[in-house]
Order: structure tokens, then C-alpha cells, then sequence
């Protein structure tokens, strides 16, 4: 039976039996004997997050899971689950003694976040520490992780999401995972292009983006000015990331309907800026996509 004082903070479960005969199946399959170590650890450290999530009434799919696939297991340190309806959560395991959770950069996107799994030296009890939302670290100290709780609010949101709306920008209004254009100026050398809505009673917003390759970042710009008061400018720019003076090589960006339909799309080529402008309604929804080799993210954005 799972043992916890309080689900929201921390959470131990004995180690089944049956967790131990499924990662010695993924284990069995690796011929490097650390990479074999690996793979049970991050089977292991999925199946007590599975259990954690049977416990509070959160559906998983472990089937639909890449750690639960044996190619997948042999090409990356993956231990992600699949949260029904929501996302992946990362589940990295880590041993009595460790102070730091190991987040390899090919875990650093598509997951809503991480949690920590640590485990007795014998393997038979795993405790859930806590959890993170995704970083673009390699290394997180476990002093750092926020409570369980935060877990549940990360999936409840997911369940529910708020797609931000361009036009309250215009009175002020900053979504979360946003900035204002002159706290990312501290951190970014801007050409001198994305200054134009400032003169013209727009407004700018902006995110600093990492990919999976933990080497290229970018920083997606939105503007927003009232052309009419049934009609908005939407402006959208992609430039290069801190200390960087052009894009990702064949970096792509396009621009989609509420439908999820590409209508605009660039790429870049030795360039220092992607860019588009269309008009849109009040409370139209768009997308933003981004694409680097095989990953892309995307951004659903309301005017």
C-alpha cells in the first residue's frame, strides 16, 4: 500500500513486483550494461508515478508512452508517462544520496514538467520529492523542486487552458509565459525592427523558446495594434536568442488558422528575423508554429 503523510507534498509507494519484472524486460534488451542500468531505473521511476497518479485519480496511457518503447529506450534517457488529455510528465529517477536531478536536453521540450523519483539503494520503496515545470537545465538540484501540489495544478490547467488574448495586452494586461519587450531587451540584442509598434499605441509581448537540442534559442515577439475597433494588427517576429546574431538554419514559422491550418509560413536562411503581419478580430483564435528538424512547438494565441 502507498504511504504518504501528504499527497501534495511527497508521496512513497513500495516498489511492486511486478515494476521490477517489467524493467528487467527493458533491461535484458540493452547490451551496454550502464545504458541497461538506466533503462530500469527510468522504467521504475515511471511506474511510481503511475501509481502516485492511479492514487489522486489522474488517467496515464504507459502504451503511448516513448519510455515504455525498447527502440526509443536505446536511442535516449527517456522516462516520460503519458498524462491522458494533458501531456508527458518526465519521471527521473534519482538515488538516496544524489542532490541533483539528471535532465538530459533531449527531455527539455514536449513534457509539462518533471518529477523526481528516489529510490532506497535496495529498490523496493520510491519516494515522489516533487516537481518542476520544464527547464532547459541538465542538472536540478533537489532543493529546488516545488511540492506535488504543483503537479496537480500544472495537469488541472492542461485540462483547461487559457489561450491568451493579444488585444488585453493593449490595456496592460501581460499572460503568463510572457514578457514585456523591455525586460527581454535586458537579455537580447533586438534589431532595431521590433521597436515599430512603440510609436504606432501598439504593444509588444515576447518568450524566450529552447529546442530539444539544448544549443539553439529564439525569442518569439507579438504585437498587437487597433487598426479599427473591429479589426486588430497582428504583428508576429522570431529573432535569434541571447549571444546568437542569427536563427537556427532552416528554422521555420508558420503562421495557423483555428483550425490548425498552415495560411503563412517562412524560413529562415542565414537570416536575423522571421516575420509576419495579418489583420484579425477580436477573439479570432491563431496559432504560432515553430520548426526545427523533426521537433516543433506551437503557441494557440486569441486576438
Amino acid at each position: 500500500m502507498p504511504r504518504s503523510s501528504d499527497l501534495h507534498y511527497q508521496f512513497s509507494t513500495a516498489v511492486t513486483l511486478s515494476a521490477h519484472r517489467q524493467a528487467e524486460k527493458f533491461r535484458s534488451q540493452q547490451a551496454n550494461p550502464q545504458k541497461a542500468k538506466q533503462v530500469y531505473l527510468n522504467a521504475l521511476a515511471v511506474c511510481a508515478v503511475r501509481d502516485y497518479c492511479q492514487v489522486v485519480g489522474i488517467e496515464t496511457d504507459l502504451d503511448a508512452s516513448d519510455s515504455w518503447n525498447p527502440i526509443l529506450q536505446t536511442l535516449a534517457d527517456i522516462s516520460d508517462l503519458k498524462i491522458e488529455e494533458v501531456g508527458k510528465v518526465e519521471c527521473r529517477p534519482v538515488v538516496e544520496g544524489d542532490r541533483a536531478v539528471k535532465i538530459p536536453p533531449e527531455v527539455w521540450q514536449n513534457r509539462i514538467g518533471y518529477i523526481a523519483v528516489q529510490f532506497d539503494r535496495a529498490l523496493e520503496t520510491a519516494t515522489l520529492l516533487g516537481f518542476s515545470p520544464p527547464l532547459a537545465v541538465e542538472a536540478l538540484g533537489i532543493s529546488e523542486l516545488e511540492p506535488l501540489d504543483k503537479f496537480l495544478q500544472r495537469v488541472e490547467q492542461l485540462r483547461s487552458p487559457v489561450i491568451p488574448q493579444v488585444s488585453r495586452w493593449l490595456q496592460g494586461a501581460i499572460d503568463a509565459g510572457w514578457d514585456s519587450l523591455a525586460n527581454l531587451e535586458k537579455v537580447l540584442s533586438l534589431p532595431q525592427p521590433v521597436f515599430s509598434f512603440r510609436s504606432h499605441n501598439g504593444v509588444k509581448r515576447g518568450r524566450l523558446l529552447n529546442f530539444a537540442n539544448g544549443r539553439d534559442r529564439v525569442a518569439l515577439l507579438v504585437g498587437v495594434k487597433a487598426e479599427t475597433a473591429s479589426e486588430m494588427r497582428i504583428s508576429v517576429e522570431v529573432v535569434p536568442g541571447e549571444r546568437q546574431t542569427q536563427l537556427p538554419y532552416h528554422l521555420q514559422l508558420a503562421i495557423l488558422d483555428d483550425m490548425g491550418e498552415a495560411v503563412m509560413q517562412s524560413e529562415a536562411c542565414n537570416t536575423d528575423k522571421l516575420h509576419f503581419m495579418f489583420l484579425g478580430e477580436p477573439g479570432e483564435q491563431f496559432g504560432i508554429r515553430l520548426s526545427l528538424d523533426d521537433f516543433s512547438m506551437t503557441e494557440n494565441l486569441s486576438v
